[in-house]
């Protein structure tokens, strides 16, 4: 009989209901009413259920989880979603779902990077820009007009991806808005305690030399370009760096709060072989006018050749003023 009580309490969290409290980190009180949704993450995302937290902040969803396959606990609470995995084979009993109070005002979020990489190429120019929030508060930054607002040059005309990485999360993609200030737009995302990256991606017509301009939207910074070997920028308000020792890649920092600069050359901050581009495969088709600019494609390589980098130029920054 001993062996049967820890089974039983295993297939009951298994297969008996999701339950557990609500607990808002703002105020270190257990958050009633908050929407609590439980989700199958498989193909896509199959909701299973959606409660209403007591006035004790418990919630409690009569529902079996599929064995083998990981769930998804979400509380919408002030317009913010909130997340929590459930991992198979993790009992889903007394769980604690944790929300924030959200506000307009940024409180503890500040921007602690912004780093745009330039690859200009013989047929477009492509751009991509990370900007990191570090939020040390207790409150989640939510402006329902936009959290994140960026400069977007009028030669991109337009188009530009957007992901997000929130907390612990995945990448998502997001939708920009056009403000009412020309070439700047707006992101509807929640900046919650902790880091949350921003990725855009962009192309514009190839030109030699050519022009790209920006301003800082978010306040922080420092605001620094890289652009790979064979491309060299001028302008008034650039600091030179120096250069990344692996890829030999330059790196300014942008002094001031918006730059326009001039490059020329040409070059990738790709491997080779893959800014040779691939072989075209039967089947395929031109592209079209609405595809995402091809920097998209290659971004996240991008973003690790980015921690890289910063590295270095910390180091380099460090080493020019002692």
């Amino acid at each position: 009989m001993k062996l049967v009580g820890p089974f039983l309490l295993f297939t009951a969290a298994m297969f008996g209901a999701v339950d557990g409290t609500v607990m808002n980190q703002t105020t270190n009180k257990p958050q009633p009413n908050a929407t609590v949704t439980l989700l199958r993450i498989g193909q896509g995302m199959e909701q299973l259920g959606t409660v209403k937290a007591d006035a004790q902040g418990h919630f409690s969803i009569n529902q079996d989880l599929k064995p083998g396959s990981p769930h998804l606990l979400q509380a919408g609470y002030q317009g913010v979603t909130y997340s929590k995995m459930i991992p198979p084979g993790t009992p889903s009993t007394d769980l604690r779902l944790f929300v924030f109070e959200a506000s307009a005002n940024k409180g503890g979020a500040k921007v602690i990077q912004d780093m745009v990489l330039l690859e200009p190429g013989p047929n477009e120019t492509g751009v991509s820009e990370v900007v990191v929030f570090h939020n040390d508060g207790k409150t989640t930054y939510f402006d329902p007009k936009g959290s994140f607002r960026f400069y977007l040059p009028a030669a991109a005309g337009g188009r530009v991806n957007v992901e997000v990485t929130g907390p612990g999360g995945m990448p998502i993609a997001r939708t920009a808005e056009k403000t009412d200030t020309p070439n700047v737009y707006a992101v509807n995302y929640p900046v919650k305690p902790g880091e949350t990256h921003f990725d855009l991606a962009y192309a514009m017509p190839a030109g030699s030399p050519g022009v790209l301009e920006g301003k800082l939207m978010n306040g922080g910074g420092p605001l620094r370009i890289v652009v790979p070997k064979g491309v060299t920028l001028a302008g008034g308000n650039l600091k030179n760096l120096g250069t990344e020792p692996r890829t030999q890649a330059s790196i300014y920092e942008v002094q001031g709060d918006e730059y326009k600069v001039e490059f020329t050359g040409t070059g990738s901050l790709r491997p080779p072989a893959e800014a040779a581009g691939r072989a075209p495969s039967q089947g395929d088709q031109p592209e079209i006018e609405a595809r995402k600019p091809r920097i998209y494609d290659r971004l996240y390589p991008m973003l690790g050749l980015v921690g890289m980098i910063l590295f270095c130029g910390f180091f380099l920054l460090y080493r020019k003023t002692v």
